[in-house]
C-alpha cells in the first residue's frame, strides 16, 4: 500500500522545489458503513492509489507533498479510471503535519435512518489534523477516539468509572489520551446517560504506540438497510483491518429506579440509604432516582431518612430487598404520621415501597405504547381507568399496579372513575410522540388534601425514559377531524428553526402550535389570508429546551399533529 502512495509524488513532480520538499504524513481510514461503499477506489489526481480499499480497513501513514491542493477521488471498487469519481474533495496538507483522513457517512441520506443530533450524514472526508504516528512518551499509549455511527447521538466514553470522553458528537474526534500500556474496561453511553454497550481494549503490547478507537457501524442496523451492527475497533498506525474490540463480559444487574410519590408533607424531601451509605440526597416528592444497579440475588437495605439526615442511623423507615437480575421500579408511597383519611378499600397506607416487576426499555412494538398503571392515592378507592367508554384497567386498588397494556401511539384522553361509577377527572396523553416507548402513568397526592394535612392535590403522572411528566387535565374530549394533506416538518429533528409545509384545502388562517409532553405550549404563531393550495411557514425552536414536543397545525375544519424533536 505504500507503494500506492509513492505514486501521488509522481502526480505532483511538476511542482516547485520548494513544494517538492515539503511533505506531511496521512493515514486513511475507510468507515463508511452504507453497503454500496462496501469498497472503493481512491483516485489522487488522476492516479488511482487504493484500489478496493474495503471498509474497516486503514492504510498506513505514508509520505504526501504538502501545501499543494489534492483532489482526492472516492469511486466504485470496479472503477475504470477517475471519471467514474462519485465523490471529490480537496486538501491541502500542512507541511510537516500529521493527519487522519476518515472516510464516513452514506452516499444516500435518505434511505438511511437520521442523526439524532441533525449532523449531516452524507459520505465525506474528516481530515483530523495534529495527528499521531507514534506516542508523544515511549512508555505510553495514546488513544484517540473517532464517532463514526451515524444514527448516533453525542456519547460519553468511560474507561472503568472514570469517563474519559464527554459529549463526542457524529463525525468528531477527542483530544489524544495518554495511558499506561494494559487492559482497559471500556463502556459507551449516550451523553448524560447509562453505559449501551461495553468492550475490552487490550493495549498492553503497544507501548509506544499512537491507536485511533473508531465507533464503527449502525446502532439499528435494521433501520439502515442491514448495514453492519454498531462496535468499537481499533486502528494502529501500520494499518490494515481494524481490530474488533471484544465486547466486555458482564454479569446482568438488577437495575432500579425508585420514584417518591409519598405525599406525605413530611416526607416531602428525604434520604435515601443503600446498605448504610447514602445514595440519593433530599429525594423530593414525584422525582425519580437515576438508575441504581444492584446485584442480582443479594440482599440489599434500603433506608429512607429525613433530608436533614446525617447519616444512615437517622433513618425512618428500612427495607430488605433481593432482586433477580432485570430492570425495576419501585414506587415509595404511603405515609409517615398519624392523621390522614383512611384508604376506603381498607388498605395500610403507612409509608412502604412497591416494587415493579418486569420493566420494559421500550414498547415491543415500534407503533405502540406499552403502559403499566400503578394507584398511588393513598385516600382513593379501587378505580377502573378509561378511554371513551371502553375500560383500558378496571378495579385496580391502592398500592396495585397493571401488567403492560399496548396501545396504538395516538392522542387519548383517559377518564379515571370509582370502580363502576363516573368519571371524576380526565387526562390528556400525547401518544403521538411517544411511539415506540413505554410508560408507567401512577396517580398521585390526595383526592381530598384538607383531610391529609393539606398535602398536594390528585394528579396523573408518567414516568418516560427516566423523567416523569404531569399528564395535563383534558377539559375536552379529543375531537376527530380530517388531516391538513402533504403535512411535513422539516428539519426534524431541528435546533433553530422548522419549517412546516402543508395545502391548504380551502382560503383561510392557520394557527400552529408547539406543545411539549405534558401539553404546555411552548411556541405558536398564527397567519391569516391564506389562500387554497401550497403553503410554507417557519417557526424559530432555538429558545426550546432539547426534547419532544407536537407541533398542532390547524385550519378551519382540518388538522395535523406532527412530532417534533429538539436537539442542541
Amino acid at each position: 500500500m505504500n507503494r500506492l502512495f509513492l505514486s501521488i509524488l509522481a502526480v505532483f513532480a511538476f511542482a516547485t522545489s520548494a513544494f517538492a520538499q515539503q511533505t506531511a504524513r496521512l493515514q486513511v481510514i475507510h468507515n463508511a458503513a452504507d453497503q454500496a461503499a462496501a469498497a472503493v477506489d481512491v483516485y489522487v489526481g488522476d492516479e488511482l492509489v487504493l484500489n478496493d480499499f474495503a471498509f474497516r480497513t486503514a492504510s498506513p501513514f505514508a509520505e504526501l507533498p504538502a501545501g499543494v491542493p489534492l483532489t482526492v477521488g472516492i469511486a466504485p471498487s470496479a472503477s475504470i479510471s477517475v471519471n467514474d469519481t462519485i465523490k471529490k474533495f480537496t486538501i491541502t496538507l500542512e507541511p510537516n503535519g500529521t493527519y487522519l483522513a476518515i472516510a464516513n457517512g452514506v452516499i444516500t441520506p435518505d434511505a438511511f435512518a437520521p442523526n439524532p443530533s441533525g449532523a449531516d450524514i452524507s459520505f465525506s472526508i474528516y481530515a483530523i489534523p495534529n495527528a499521531r504516528a507514534e506516542a508523544s512518551n515511549a512508555d505510553q499509549v495514546d488513544v484517540l477516539v473517532f464517532h463514526g455511527c451515524t444514527d448516533a447521538g453525542p456519547v460519553d466514553v468511560y474507561a472503568g468509572p472514570n469517563k474519559i470522553v464527554s459529549e463526542l458528537a457524529y463525525n468528531k474526534a477527542s483530544s489524544y489520551l495518554s495511558v499506561p500500556p494494559g487492559t482497559y474496561p471500556l463502556a459507551v453511553a449516550p451523553a448524560g446517560g447509562s453505559p449501551i454497550a461495553r468492550y475490552i481494549a487490550d493495549v498492553s503490547t503497544l507501548t509506544g504506540s499512537a491507536i485511533t478507537i473508531v465507533a464503527s457501524g449502525f446502532l439499528d442496523a435494521g433501520a439502515n438497510g442491514g448495514g453492519p451492527a454498531f462496535g468499537l475497533f481499533a486502528v494502529t498506525s501500520e494499518g490494515g483491518p481494524f481490530i474488533p474490540l471484544p465486547p466486555q463480559q458482564t454479569t446482568p444487574k438488577a437495575r432500579v429506579q425508585i420514584v417518591h410519590n409519598a405525599a406525605d408533607p413530611a416526607a416531602a424531601a428525604v434520604d435515601v440509604y443503600v446498605n448504610g451509605e447514602l445514595a440519593v440526597n433530599d429525594f423530593a416528592f414525584r422525582t425519580v432516582t437515576p438508575t441504581l444497579e444492584l446485584e442480582p440475588g443479594q440482599e440489599y437495605t434500603i433506608g429512607v431518612a429525613p433530608s436533614t439526615s446525617a447519616s444512615a442511623a437517622d433513618t425512618l423507615k428500612s427495607f430488605k430487598v433481593a432482586l433477580p437480575a432485570g430492570l425495576y421500579v419501585v414506587f415509595a408511597n404511603g405515609v409517615v404520621q398519624q392523621g390522614f383519611a383512611a384508604n376506603p378499600g381498607g388498605a395500610d397506607i403507612g409509608f412502604t415501597i412497591f416494587p415493579i416487576t418486569g420493566i420494559r426499555p421500550v414498547a415491543q412494538s415500534e407503533g405502540n405504547i406499552d403502559v403499566i398503571v400503578f394507584h398511588g392515592v393513598t385516600d382513593a378507592p379501587a378505580v377502573d381507568i378509561r378511554t371513551g367508554d371502553e375500560n383500558l384497567v378496571s378495579g385496580l386498588a391502592y398500592g396495585k399496579n397493571t401488567e403492560y397494556i399496548s396501545v396504538p401511539a395516538a392522542e387519548y384522553v383517559i377518564g379515571v372513575a370509582p370502580t363502576g361509577g363516573n368519571v371524576i377527572a380526565s387526562y390528556r396523553v400525547a401518544g403521538t410522540a411517544l411511539a415506540g416507548q413505554s410508560a408507567v402513568i401512577f396517580a398521585s397526592g390526595f383526592l381530598d388534601p384538607a383531610a391529609n394535612k393539606n398535602g398536594p392535590g390528585f394528579g396523573l403522572y408518567a414516568l418516560i425514559a427516566g423523567n416523569i411528566l404531569r399528564l395535563p387535565v383534558a377539559a375536552e374530549s379529543v375531537v376527530e377531524v380530517p388531516s391538513l394533506p402533504n403535512t411535513t416538518v422539516s428539519p426534524n429533528p431541528a435546533s433553530t428553526s422548522v419549517q412546516a409545509r402543508f395545502t391548504m384545502p380551502h382560503d383561510g388562517s392557520v394557527r400552529i402550535r408547539l406543545t411539549d409532553l405534558t401539553g404546555s405550549t411552548a411556541a405558536q404563531t398564527s397567519v391569516d389570508g391564506l389562500s387554497a393550495g401550497n403553503h410554507v411557514i417557519p417557526m424559530s425552536v432555538g429558545g426550546q429546551a432539547a426534547g419532544s414536543y407536537l407541533m398542532t397545525i390547524d385550519a378551519g375544519t382540518h388538522r395535523s399533529v406532527v412530532p417534533v424533536a429538539v436537539v442542541r
